[in-house]
């Protein structure tokens, strides 16, 4: 699993950010889905784990590779197309689910 390395809030360097995740899920990933992603990250080797949501409508093409060139692991979260407003918590819930945060 490639780690994210662009910095934490936008400041390179910053304490954590040479061991973070930056996860992408977006309607035309190819690779991996959500749950294969979060079962490659070990902990305690990433401290973190950020998401990129994307606007009503999706990235576009550029954006997407910008991302993806800045880290970002594109995912899949399965054949539906979740509202932008829906799709944070439900990655969010995932998330914290698989890292036995949920109970």
């Amino acid at each position: 699993m490639a780690l994210f390395n662009a910095g934490v809030a936008g400041e390179p360097g910053a304490r954590g950010a040479e061991r973070s995740v930056l996860l992408f899920p977006w309607e035309l990933a190819t690779g991996a889905g959500l749950r294969d992603a979060l079962a490659a990250i070990t902990i305690p080797d990433v401290e973190r784990v950020g998401v990129v949501i994307g606007p009503e409508g999706g990235f576009d093409g550029e954006e997407a590779d910008m991302i993806i060139a800045s880290g970002g692991i594109p995912v899949s979260l399965g054949k539906r197309i979740l509202r932008t407003e829906t799709a944070g918590l439900v990655v969010a819930a995932v998330i914290m689910y698989e890292f036995g945060e949920l109970g």
